[in-house]
């Protein structure tokens, strides 16, 4: 049987989870109200886009930012010795 490879990435915390869940929350909602106001015939679409685009924006990158900036290896690879320096 074969191994399975050591997580990349250490596990998110309960910090990061939270963000994630906001994120991905303002993510959905605002993009999801904006498709629904321009797919029912509202007309004035770059007034639209400027209230819903933002927190749709703004919603992807806190999701981004609490997925992939400042994780470091995981606990395997640091014990290793792998990771950074």
């Amino acid at each position: 049987m074969s191994e399975y490879p050591p997580h990349p990435r250490e596990p998110l915390g309960a910090l990061r989870i939270f963000l994630v869940v906001v994120g991905i929350a303002t993510t959905l909602f605002s993009g999801g109200c904006s498709i629904y106001v321009l797919s029912d015939g509202f007309q004035a679409w770059p007034f639209t886009l400027a209230f819903g685009g933002a927190p749709f924006v703004l919603g992807l990158l806190v999701t981004w930012m609490a997925l992939k900036l400042g994780r470091g290896p995981s606990p395997a690879d640091r014990a290793a010795g792998g990771g950074p320096p």
